[in-house]
């Protein structure tokens, strides 16, 4: 009876110790989607602030604008950004792909912005194709997994000029 008390202590105290040990954060980002839907001032105040101050005359928010943001995490490598844009007038869906790193012990991703393609534009327009990623900023995420928030910081030689906050959606 002596040894069969020990042994179930000891598999009691394994079992103690490796519940404590686990902290249910997932290791990866890896198919999960983030997701933030913006207002027409919401979207004013970010195009602003990404604008650092710049000529803004030809990029004009109409009121009732709304916009999706949302990150697919489909690879352990990149990540599709896809943005619907919905405009009084037009609406605009495009989707990126980007690669980038997840750190677990940091919980923090890092976007390879300069590394970014355009997948598809609809509708195609002429001012799409001008898009250039290449001296883009990267950009740096934190994950906040018992919130399920993914906070975006975009930078601008070395500063952070805004962030974009995302829920979890899958």
């Amino acid at each position: 009876m002596m040894k069969l008390t020990a042994m179930f202590v000891a598999l009691l105290a394994i079992l103690t110790l490796t519940a404590c040990g686990n902290d249910d954060k997932p290791s990866t980002v890896t198919n999960t989607k983030w997701e933030k839907e913006m207002n027409t001032e919401e979207l004013k105040l970010f195009a602003l602030l990404m604008s650092q101050g710049e000529d803004t005359e030809d990029f004009v928010i109409p009121d009732g604008t709304t916009a999706t943001f949302s990150f697919d995490f489909f690879s352990g490598t990149d990540v599709y950004f896809d943005l619907n844009l919905v405009t009084p007038l037009l609406p605009v869906k495009m989707r990126m792909q980007m690669p980038y790193t997840y750190n677990a012990s940091t919980e923090s991703v890092l976007f390879k912005l300069s590394k970014s393609t355009i997948v598809s534009v609809e509708p195609q327009l002429p001012a799409f194709s001008e898009i250039d990623f290449s001296e883009a900023d990267d950009a740096v995420g934190k994950v906040n997994w018992d919130q399920k928030t993914l906070t975006i910081n975009f930078t601008e030689d070395g500063a952070t000029i805004t962030s974009l906050i995302l829920k979890q959606t899958k």
